[in-house]
């Protein structure tokens, strides 16, 4: 009898023979994938050594209490660049599926990690990222031109170059003499924090920033106060 009790409840682990080290491993990585603090890439080599130990995926989601696409997404992670592992190491980066899925459209390996470092650094919303990775993966597939001043933001290049008039910035600041519009530099310096600040930014040309809405509105700005 222990501190008065006559029974006390036991747990009785695998012997280690046979596959009883083989349990013991997977009940001890099942406990750390217990952990809160765990990141995507600990969960992937836990995932990874599970199925080295013979487990299928199925199996492994039933053990961890997620989906086979959990897990399979989880491991998927392995197959990325350093870097980019590196990015959901450090929690800089969803390991969302559809993230995932976005990048794998990317085939330049150098590309891919650009555009996640890119991702990490601005902080870009998931169904941003798809919609980025899928235009950069249609323009890489075709022959894109490169933006003529690397200095001049890519959204002011193409209004400029799409706009019918060219004299648009003696007739707006004709405007803002008259103080009816804020001064055309202040106008430059809004363009150029945000196309710096886009997603797109790293990979900027004349087929990815085409669509942008900001293209439209300064063409209209500059039709506009010309006409």
């Amino acid at each position: 009898m222990m501190a008065g009790l006559k029974e006390i409840e036991a747990f009785v682990k695998p012997a280690l023979d046979g596959n009883g080290q083989r349990d013991r491993l997977l009940l001890a990585m099942i406990a750390n994938l217990q952990r809160a603090d765990l990141n995507p890439m600990e969960e992937a080599r836990s995932y990874r050594k599970m199925a080295s130990l013979g487990m299928t995926q199925p199996q492994i989601a039933v053990k961890v209490g997620y989906s086979v696409a959990t897990i399979n997404n989880r491991m998927s992670l392995l197959t990325f660049a350093p870097e980019i592992q590196s990015l959901w190491e450090a929690g800089q980066l969803s390991p969302d599926l559809r993230v995932t899925a976005a990048l794998r459209r990317i085939t330049d390996d150098e590309t891919r990690v650009r555009l996640a470092q890119g991702f990490a650094r601005r902080g870009t919303s998931i169904p941003f990222i798809s919609i980025v990775c899928a235009r950069i993966a249609t323009y890489v597939k075709q022959t894109d031109k490169p933006l003529a001043d690397k200095n001049e933001p890519p959204a002011l290049q193409l209004a400029g170059k799409q706009a019918r008039s060219k004299a648009y910035i003696g007739h707006w600041n004709a405007f803002t003499q008259a103080r009816i519009t804020p001064p055309w530099i202040k106008i430059t310096q809004a363009v150029t924090f945000t196309c710096k600040n886009c997603a797109l930014a790293d990979m900027a040309s004349e087929g990815t920033c085409r669509d942008c809405p900001l293209v439209d509105l300064l063409k209209y700005l500059m039709e506009e106060r010309h006409a």
